[in-house]
């Protein structure tokens, strides 16, 4: 049951918070922050054997399924909460609940093309409500509308085209079909196989964002907040590679047959081009939105190299991964948010000496860059290899590792900016807004308790950087912890 009531709190209060966006923002951020602290906590008393059946279909809990629970809500949480310091997310909480649930669903649920469904309904909620929170905001970027209706054919499309395909191979016209019929393994039906689970590979692609289908990304991150991103690329596109990966390997389980050199090396063309170009265009953008976006394609790079798998037990790392990164990617949009709201500036360029301004942030940015790149005996840094070696075993393995440790270099040159000389956007910065404390607790020795709730609220409203610059920090220990224990997380059991 506890499942089940993680899923309906997700839905019920992000229809909730949606409803009441347009004439009640602050209303509607709190029924978000009360439905996503609810549902964190339940995700903490999740059993790994958690299941129910609902009208025939079967939703059952399994450690990857707590881990998005606890990482997805606890991100949603302190994200809004950052939202409502900075005044950056009245509508965009909502959209993250239902994304969450349909994840949910989608995870745990024993039927593919059931799972699928789930995710483009997720999907369309996690790019509408903050694209139309950007558009009533009148920001100034590409026309909202437009952007917004790429970017809802992106996350609809890809969900109807993986039903599309794990219906046609099912069917009894489909090589899966086919090869359950008649037990042959004849070399039509491996190609039809592997055409399959290529296309799976695209479809994944394509929703991730990643290269070469990244422009509709590049260009949805320009116009809505940074708090929004990671829902719609990182955590959306995480749960759709579990669902797809898995489909993938009980297909070619199911002759059992095996990709052939021709479909793996097209796949990881692919991710490779992902993670490498995804890094480089991370190193070489100078506004923030965008160094978050690159990030993320780089780590669908590593996700797709699941396709191409030597290897059939990687479901660990996998999930590990996956949920790892969207986790750190979400504290990184937490970090940014509050980061250009400090300095007025999301420029690399205009951000010398940020670190040194605001040691809160800076202590953030270190955990962030601890957790991205990882080390030996963590959880990410051992999903890393793991997934490189079982499509590319040797030397050729080895190189992409070191590759893949380019996020050393994409965030280590924001530190190094950050620990840098003064600019003058930084220099001039209000110390209400990163993280000093510029209202004294003391003084107050007379007045009841309207008085002293009044003087409190007076404390907190003036001290709002400080209690950003702490959720930061919060957010990036939780994302930490994921990728230190990942899939095996100390609360497995």
């Amino acid at each position: 049951m506890t499942l089940g009531l993680a899923i309906v709190i997700s839905l019920v209060g992000g229809l909730a918070s949606i409803a009441l966006a347009p004439r009640l923002p602050r209303a509607a951020a709190g029924i978000g922050i009360l439905a996503a602290a609810a549902v964190l906590v339940l995700g903490f008393g999740l059993r790994a054997d958690d299941s129910l059946l609902i009208g025939g279909v079967a939703l059952a809990s399994a450690d990857p399924v707590r881990l998005v629970t606890v990482g997805w809500s606890g991100g949603l949480l302190l994200l809004a909460l950052i939202g409502l310091a900075t005044g950056e997310w009245a509508m965009a909480i909502g959209g993250g609940l239902m994304a969450l649930g349909a994840a949910l669903v989608a995870i745990s649920v024993d039927q593919t093309t059931v799972a699928f469904a789930a995710l483009a309904i997720g999907g369309v909620a996690a790019v509408a409500v903050p694209a139309l929170a950007g558009w009533l905001g009148g920001l100034d970027d590409d026309p909202p509308l437009d952007l917004l209706a790429r970017a809802l054919g992106v996350v609809a499309g890809a969900g109807l085209l993986a039903i599309v395909v794990v219906a046609w191979s099912q069917s009894s016209t489909g090589p899966l079909g086919e090869v359950a019929a008649a037990g042959d393994q004849a070399s039509a039906l491996r190609t039809a196989v592997g055409l399959a689970t290529v296309g799976m590979a695209a479809i994944v692609l394509f929703r991730s964002g990643a290269i070469p289908a990244h422009l509709w990304a590049a260009r949805l991150v320009g116009a809505i907040t940074p708090l929004a991103i990671p829902l719609i690329l990182a955590w959306g596109s995480a749960v759709f590679v579990l669902v797809a990966v898995g489909w993938s390997r009980a297909a070619l389980a199911a002759g059992p047959l095996v990709l052939d050199d021709l479909d793996r090396w097209i796949v990881i063309l692919f991710a490779l081009a992902s993670l490498l170009l995804g890094g480089l265009a991370a190193m070489l953008h100078d506004d923030l939105e965008h160094v978050l976006a690159y990030s993320i394609v780089q780590d669908a790079g590593v996700a797709l190299l699941a396709f191409a798998s030597l290897k059939p037990d990687f479901g660990d790392p996998l999930a590990t991964w996956l949920i790892a990164s969207a986790a750190l990617k979400t504290a990184l949009a937490g970090w940014i948010a509050v980061t250009r709201w400090a300095f007025g500036t999301h420029r690399v360029s205009e951000l010398g000496g940020w670190a040194r301004r605001a040691p809160l942030l800076g202590v953030t940015y270190a955990i962030l860059l601890l957790g991205s790149v990882g080390v030996p005996g963590m959880a990410i840094f051992d999903a890393r290899v793991a997934l490189v070696s079982a499509a590319l075993p040797g030397s050729l393995g080895t190189l992409v590792i070191v590759a893949a440790l380019s996020p050393l270099l994409a965030l280590g040159r924001l530190l190094a900016v950050g620990l840098g000389r003064l600019s003058l956007d930084v220099a001039a910065a209000r110390n209400e807004r990163i993280g000093r404390l510029v209202a004294s607790f003391g003084g107050w020795t007379r007045g009841g308790p309207r008085w002293w709730l009044k003087a409190g609220a007076a404390v907190i409203r003036a001290n709002k950087g400080l209690g950003a610059g702490v959720t930061t920090v919060l957010l990036a220990v939780l994302g930490l912890a994921i990728a230190i224990f990942g899939a095996a997380s100390p609360t497995s059991g």
